[in-house]
């Protein structure tokens, strides 16, 4: 097996290991009520849109940006990512198991920007080395990605969730 490809695993890894220790934290947090996740889907609107957008696009621009400089750095963010997610799910099934409904839309779409992410930090500089507009088009098709999963989240997830849940 390749280096970088032995690479890929470990980004796999660190991201499953630190899913883990969310949920283990989550055990340690008290959970929001309800009423504050059904708060939240009410919230459809283009404030939400653009917030989580800008938000997932810095993290994406932040991931190809330290990965010029040190391959390791990004895993911070892949880190971070896993703790929360592995977080939510605990909250979830802790209150209510039927609010995965809230991930799953748009969580089908976040698992390809995660598997790119992790392409960029396995190929860092390298990748981008001899051509410097890869980086571009590579770029703008991880924000166009992120601006999909940012619709998703905030118009599909409560509608899907109204149908299932009124």
């Amino acid at each position: 097996m390749s280096k970088e490809r032995l690479k890929h695993y470990h980004v796999w890894l660190v991201y499953g290991i630190a899913l883990c220790v969310g949920v283990v934290v989550s055990f340690l947090m008290e959970a929001p009520q309800n009423n504050y996740v059904d708060n939240l889907i009410l919230l459809a609107n283009f404030k939400n849109l653009r917030d989580i957008f800008l938000q997932n696009s810095f993290v994406i621009v932040l991931i190809y940006v330290i990965s010029f400089f040190n391959s390791y750095l990004p895993f911070f963010i892949i880190i971070q990512n896993g703790c929360i997610l592995g977080v939510t799910i605990s909250w979830i099934f802790q209150n209510n198991i039927s609010l995965l409904l809230l991930i799953l839309p748009h969580g089908v779409f976040e698992i390809p920007c995660l598997l790119a992410s992790a392409f960029i930090i396995v190929k860092g500089k390298k990748l981008f080395k001899n051509n410097p507009q890869r980086i571009v088009k590579a770029l703008g098709q991880h924000v166009a990605l992120v601006f999909l999963v940012a619709l998703i989240e905030v118009y599909v997830t409560p509608i899907v969730y109204n149908l299932i849940f009124n």
